[in-house]
Parts: structure tokens; sequence; C-alpha cells
């Protein structure tokens, strides 16, 4: 009987885990969508929570650009 508990105490644990681990992210999302938005400010579009990649998105979204100037040219 003690197991079954402690799986079911497990899975309770496990399920929490995600949405509290995720709460920061969707924090930052919501704000900086407000911000741009409603308070009208200009902000960079958030890629990613970590900073390697949003710089890779970032690189990568540049190069895209150049190569539309270029074509366009």
């Amino acid at each position: 009987m003690l197991d079954t508990i402690t799986s079911i105490n497990s899975a309770v644990n496990g399920v929490v885990w995600g949405p509290r681990r995720a709460a920061g992210l969707w924090a930052g999302c919501w704000r900086s969508c407000i911000e741009r938005r409603l308070c009208g400010r200009d902000i960079a579009p958030m890629w990613s929570a970590f900073e390697i990649y949003q710089k890779e998105e970032e690189a990568l979204e540049a190069a895209e650009v150049q190569l539309d100037k270029a074509a366009n040219e």
C-alpha cells in the first residue's frame, strides 16, 4: 500500500514540476508581448529562453535578411 501511495505522490509531483519550471519563461513571454502590443515599446522578439539559442536564431535571421536584400537588388 505504501508503494502505491509513494508512486502516486511521485507522479503528482512530476506533473506539477513542469508548469512550475516553465512559469518564468511564460511570464517573460507575456511581459514582452504586453509591453510590445499595449505599451507600444520596441522590444525584440524572444526566440528562446536560453542565450546561446537566442544568438543562433538572431544570426540566422540576420543572414536571411541579407539574402533577401541581395536577391532584391
